[in-house]
């Protein structure tokens, strides 16, 4: 009972702690790209970009709308950090088991907390922390298994390996590593044949019941035209609403695989011998990026102490940073690479903070000179990162993506059709559909030059307007430069606003001659 009691407070204390930190860093802005795409997404029950998400999408949604509390963008960073701070928490809770050492527990949840890369990740919302705390869940829960027996911790651990398969994509390959642990054990013992069948079918339930709303839901907003791209003559399949029209087989599963985003191109890797080379060392370099050199060198050399103390535990660990590299090395796609290795910091935190248990008990430090040590390890840990970190305290006031927004109401005009690509798209859906602060105008995710036939049609009926980097160009219209947004200050590719010219005046009448002698006077 005492044991327990301890164990609560230091996993309580790991998760105060790790919040405060992120929530006075928290970032305050609605942002751009996937951080704005799942500040709206959620909100609304959308459809989001491969690999959907539903886990995310239905998680966000309840409490989005449960904690009615500032910003919904705020709302989201919120939950965010709580992900985060939860999967410090487990960290903490994986070595308190291994150790039985409470002062041990809050160095592997200090340290992995105030990483930078996780810390980076945990002040704005993201996909990945939620992928992180769950795939962090599996892997205490199929350790504790492995050392007990508990049929209920394998049915835990497959109940939510399936809900972490509906986060991201990178669960499939961070599971990997327990799937063989059970995989192994069962085929040594054959009384858990029974129990380890039942986890497989929970595992496979959960996670097609949560994939089942990508179809359910896109029939649902497509029946009911909720998509106001629709309106403009698009077919369905659009971002926000309805991304990839997931209600046939094919729209199904290319979102699911993320064939539309050449996700399953970089599977590849796994079979081609010279990628497999190159992964150790392009390992060596991500985590080097997210830790810093000398954290990444004591690490490193404390998880020694680990691999030889009990191999198999080390290998548990440390395998999902092997496992995801060679993915994370073709899939060219991705922008934010790192964000692949806050789970793999989170097992090398693990696998040290134990390795200086195993250190300090093989010398034989006396219980009170062990206490002033480690709680120094935890202190220098925390400042030395910290001051890493104090950046983030900053940057948590920047505003670009509100401000964005306000410069495109400012000038566009109502009833204006506005076409941007994903990217700068992001922050105008959430004006849009969360805000509702777009009026009469419709957003068109994608770039002008590829719509150019539609364009044509539409300028005929309302305004248009093009979000780029590059001025439209097309035989069909002539676009008009209006102004710079300065999200990217002093960068070519910054993204500017553009005016696609209506017909000559000739061709308007009424409400749409009136609407172009007023764009004319710009």
């Amino acid at each position: 009972m005492q044991a327990r009691r301890v164990y609560g407070t230091v996993i309580c204390v790991t998760f105060a702690i790790a919040l405060l930190v992120y929530l006075f860093s928290l970032d305050s802005d609605v942002g751009f790209w996937d951080t704005a795409e799942m500040n709206t997404v959620p909100y609304i029950l959308g459809l989001a970009h491969p690999t959907g998400f539903p886990t995310e999408i239905l998680v966000g949604w309840l409490f989005a709308h449960g904690f009615s509390f500032g910003e919904v963008a705020f709302r989201f960073s919120l939950l965010n950090a709580i992900e985060v701070a939860g999967a410090a928490c487990l960290a903490s809770a994986f070595v308190l088991y291994e150790t039985g050492d409470a002062l041990f527990g809050l160095l592997a949840g200090f340290g992995f907390a105030t990483s930078f890369v996780v810390w980076q990740h945990a002040n704005h919302t993201d996909v990945m922390s939620m992928t992180v705390l769950l795939v962090s869940a599996v892997f205490v829960s199929v350790r504790r298994w492995w050392r007990s027996d508990d049929a209920r911790l394998l049915l835990a651990a497959a109940l939510i390996g399936g809900a972490a398969l509906g986060t991201h994509g990178a669960a499939a390959l961070y599971l990997i590593a327990p799937a063989i642990v059970v995989l192994v054990r069962v085929l040594r013992r054959r009384d858990l044949r029974k129990q380890s069948a039942l986890a497989a079918l929970v595992f496979i339930a959960c996670a097609a019941a949560l994939y089942a709303y990508l179809p359910l839901r896109s029939s649902y907003v497509i029946s009911h035209r909720l998509d106001p791209t629709l309106a403009l003559g698009m077919p369905p399949g659009r971002p926000f609403w309805d991304w990839g029209d997931p209600r046939s087989w094919s729209g199904f599963r290319d979102v699911v695989v993320g064939s539309q985003v050449s996700a399953t191109r970089a599977f590849s890797a796994y079979v081609r011998p010279h990628d497999l080379a190159r992964s150790v060392a392009y390992t060596g370099g991500m985590l080097k990026g997210a830790l810093g050199g000398l954290m990444l060198g004591v690490l490193s050399a404390l998880c020694i102490a680990v691999c030889v103390y009990d191999l198999p535990l080390a290998l548990y660990l440390l395998a999902p940073a092997i496992i995801v590299t060679p993915f994370v090395l073709r899939y060219v796609a991705e922008s934010d690479p790192v964000r692949y290795y806050i789970f793999p910091v989170w097992g090398l935190w693990v696998a040290a903070s134990i390795g200086v248990a195993v250190i300090i008990r093989r010398i034989g430090v006396a219980r009170r000179w062990l206490v002033l040590v480690v709680t120094g390890l935890v202190a220098l840990v925390m400042i030395f990162q910290l001051h890493a970190g104090r950046s983030l305290f900053v940057e948590r006031r920047d505003r670009l993506g509100y401000n964005y927004i306000v410069a495109v109401l400012h000038n566009t005009r109502d009833g204006a059709v506005i076409i941007a690509p994903w990217t700068y798209a992001t922050p105008i859906a959430y004006a849009a559909y969360v805000q509702r602060g777009l009026g009469s105008r419709v957003l068109m995710p994608g770039e002008a030059d590829e719509l150019a036939l539609k364009v044509s049609g539409w300028r005929l009926q309302r305004p248009v307007f093009a979000v780029s980097e590059h001025q439209p160009s097309s035989k069909l219209f002539e676009a008009r430069y209006v102004c710079n947004f300065n999200v990217i200050p002093k960068a070519k590719n910054d993204p500017k606003l553009y005016w696609i010219l209506p017909p000559p005046s000739g061709q308007l009448s009424g409400r749409l001659q009136e609407t172009f002698n007023i764009c004319r006077g710009r």
